[in-house]
C-alpha cells in the first residue's frame, strides 16, 4: 500500500490526477480533486487513492462493465494461457513488493525493493514488456519465462528488468557463491557447468576447502565400487548407482562414508543404506583425512574422568556419535548426549 507522503498534487492514480485540496474528510484525512482522464472531475480522500480503492470517476467501472476485463488478459476472455500468464506475472511481482508476512518478504520488502509507479499501472507495465515477453516464449517457452532484475538489488522498473530463463535466473540470486579464478568471476553453478562438474559435489569440496582446483579440477571419486545394504545390489561405481536409484551424489558419497545414515528411497518405500566396496564386496569404510587425524588425538571425559586414545573409542564406550564429540573438543558445542543412558558429556583434548 502507498504511503500518504505519495499522495501529493499532481501525482496520478490509474485515470485521476490531483489537482488540489479542497478539504477535510470526517475522519481527519485530507479530500482531494482531481480530475479524470476522460475529462471528468472527481472529488475523493487520501486513504482511498494510497488504497487504490479510486482509480477513476467512474467511467472505468463502465468500461468494464461493457468488455469485462481492464485488459483483456483474464482468463474468461478466452486469452491463451501465454498471455494470462503474463498478467499473473504482474500481479505477483507487485504483490512481492508489498510484502504479504511470510518469509519472502525478506528478500523484497525488508531490502526496500519496490516497483516503479508507472508498473503500479498494468497497462504500462503490458506497454514495456509484451512484446519482449512473447518474443522470449517463443524461443524459450511460457514456463521456462520470468521476469528478472538485471541487478538483483535493484527496483521493477523498465531499466532494470528483463525475461530470463530459470538457468540464468538462478545465476542471478543474491545468495549466489561467487568465486573468482584467473580474473574471472562467476557463480559457482557456472563453474561447475564449464567443467563438467556435478553441482552437489563442487559445492560441498568448496565449502570444505574454498580451494578453486579441488572444487573443479581434481578427480572426485565417484568411481569406485558401492554397495546397496538395503536391496543387496552392487554398482561399479556412485555414477551409476545415482542415475540407477535418481540419488544425489554428494549424498550417495556421505552415505558410504558413514556420514550419514540413508540415501535414496527404494521402490518399496524403504530407505537405502550404502557402502562402499571392494572386488570382492566386502565393505570398505573411509573416513576423510581430516577426520583420520583428529580422530587419532587422545581425549578425556570430564564427567567420568576417562582418557581415551581416541575420538573412536569414546564414542564406542560412551555410545555418542564420533562427530558430536569432535563438535565439542572442536568447541562448536557444549556437550553431547549419550545414546545409552541420556546423560550429557563434555571432553577435552589430552596429550
Amino acid at each position: 500500500m502507498l504511503k500518504k507522503e505519495d499522495v501529493f498534487v499532481g501525482s496520478r492514480f490509474g485515470r485521476l490526477v490531483i489537482m488540489e485540496e479542497i478539504g477535510t474528510a470526517k475522519h481527519g484525512g485530507k479530500v482531494w480533486k482531481c480530475q479524470c482522464d476522460c475529462g471528468n472531475i472527481k472529488e475523493t480522500t487520501t486513504d482511498l487513492l494510497k488504497r487504490q480503492k479510486v482509480v477513476s470517476c467512474g467511467c472505468r467501472r463502465k468500461y468494464l462493465r461493457e468488455n469485462g476485463t481492464t485488459h483483456g488478459l483474464s482468463a474468461r476472455t478466452g486469452m491463451t494461457k501465454e498471455e494470462t500468464r503474463f498478467y499473473r506475472i504482474w500481479k505477483s511481482m507487485t504483490k512481492r513488493c508489498r510484502g504479504n508476512g511470510t518469509v519472502e518478504d525478506k528478500y523484497y520488502v525488508d531490502k526496500g525493493i519496490i516497483v516503479s509507479e508507472e508498473w503500479k499501472i498494468f497497462l504500462n507495465f503490458y506497454n514495456d514488456m509484451h512484446g519482449s515477453y512473447s518474443q522470449h516464449v517463443k524461443e524459450h517457452g511460457v514456463v521456462n519465462t520470468s521476469i528478472d532484475r538485471i541487478n538483483v538489488d535493484g527496483n521493477y522498473c523498465k531499466e532494470n528488468c528483463r525475461w530470463a530463463t530459470m538457468k540464468i535466473q538462478a545465476n542471478n540470486r543474491s545468495n549466489n557463491i561467487l568465486i573468482e579464478h584467473n580474473g574471472e568471476t562467476k557463480t559457482l553453478s557456472e563453474w561447475a557447468e564449464q567443467y563438467n562438474r556435478e553441482y552437489s559435489i563442487a559445492q560441498s569440496q568448496y565449502k570444505k576447502s574454498h580451494n578453486f582446483e579441488k572444487s573443479f579440477i581434481d578427480e572426485v571419486s565417484t568411481s569406485k565400487r558401492c554397495k546397496c545394504l538395503t536391496t543387496g545390489e552392487i554398482f561399479e561405481s556412485l555414477k551409476q548407482a545415482s542415475e540407477n536409484k535418481i540419488i544425489d551424489i554428494a549424498s550417495l558419497s556421505n552415505a558410504c562414508n558413514k556420514k550419514q545414515k540413508y540415501a535414496g528411497v527404494g521402490e518399496d518405500g524403504k530407505r537405502l543404506q550404502w557402502t562402499y566396496v571392494n572386488k570382492n564386496g566386502e565393505d570398505i569404510i573411509e573416513e576423510p583425512e581430516h577426520e583420520l587425524e583428529i580422530s587419532e588425538k587422545s581425549c578425556q571425559c570430564i564427567e567420568n574422568g576417562k582418557i581415551y586414545k581416541s575420538i573412536s573409542m569414546a564414542s564406542k564406550d560412551l555410545n555418542i556419535g564420533f562427530h558430536s564429540i569432535s563438535n565439542c573438543l572442536n568447541g562448536w558445542c557444549k556437550r553431547c548426549k549419550s545414546k545409552t543412558d541420556g546423560n550429557f558429556y563434555t571432553f577435552k583434548f589430552v596429550e
